[in-house]
């Protein structure tokens, strides 16, 4: 959502707007803390993961642009990646998506996506606005010859890399910034280098959302020059003494796992 409005035009970091409650189709759509939080930036709307501060940056954007992004970026797409069985949910015809079904989607939910994909999409920020088709074999060697076939994996420019260099900035925030939801995922000695982003996604059983969530955080490191990706996700977790978010339980385990590959690959800023 926020690639795809700032390559467009529609917002910059800074953009400010009074946010709060949302009604569209008779529905209500509340932030996760049920609070209106005025003016604010644009940066803080990511920073604090609002909800109604992606729909914003959404409607800014407009429909058409906003779903064309989505199917840009891989959503409810294959990534074709060199494995087996991988599976995908198509996103819906625009045409049979509603205001609404466009504003869960602008945060996150209404839409499916494999961890892969996901991470494809992020990845997609890493590479400077290009989409890279993950992939896991190297070569393919012919057994009769041995002669092998190095993999080169499709690659598609989706936005322009200021808009990416804007938004990995703005990811920088979501961990660095005073009081944001990224903050447990910051490393010693990478102040500022990681780019992160939370997620809180409530299922849906029987056309209701229930209690039960999946929560991720997703990033890469350096932000600058990228050289490790991870995207964490825990399904439905039970924790009882903990609020069951991105920011309290996936971000804390991506930074222990960051701390060993950087130190195993001894990746530096």
């Amino acid at each position: 959502t926020f690639a795809g409005a700032l390559n467009s035009g529609a917002i910059t970091p800074g953009y400010t707007f009074n946010e709060g409650p949302t009604t569209i189709d008779g529905a209500t759509i509340r932030d996760w803390d049920n609070r209106a939080h005025g003016n604010i930036t644009m940066q803080k709307v990511l920073d604090d993961s609002l909800n109604n501060g992606a729909i914003k940056a959404a409607q800014l954007m407009g429909a058409n642009a906003f779903y064309s992004n989505l199917k840009a970026f891989g959503i409810g797409l294959s990534t074709g990646v060199d494995l087996a069985g991988e599976q995908n949910v198509p996103l819906p015809a625009q045409s049979t998506l509603s205001p609404l079904d466009l504003a869960e989607a602008a945060f996150g939910q209404r839409v499916q996506v494999t961890p892969v994909e996901m991470l494809a999409a992020i990845n997609a920020i890493a590479n400077g606005g290009v989409w890279v088709q993950p992939h896991a074999v190297q070569a393919v060697i012919d057994p009769t010859t041995g002669r092998s076939a190095v993999v080169v994996p499709t690659t598609r420019r989706i936005i322009s890399a200021t808009a990416a260099a804007t938004l990995a900035q703005m990811m920088t925030g979501v961990v660095e910034d005073r009081g944001a939801e990224g903050s447990a995922a910051k490393i010693a000695g990478f102040t500022g280098e990681v780019a992160g982003k939370t997620g809180t996604a409530s299922v849906a059983v029987n056309g209701r959302y229930g209690s039960n969530v999946i929560v991720s955080f997703g990033g890469f490191l350096p932000a600058k020059n990228p050289q490790f990706t991870m995207l964490v996700v825990l399904n439905y977790p039970q924790e009882n003494s903990i609020v069951r978010f991105g920011s309290t339980l996936a971000a804390p385990i991506w930074k222990q796992l960051a701390q060993v590959a950087i130190d195993q690959w001894r990746i530096t800023p």
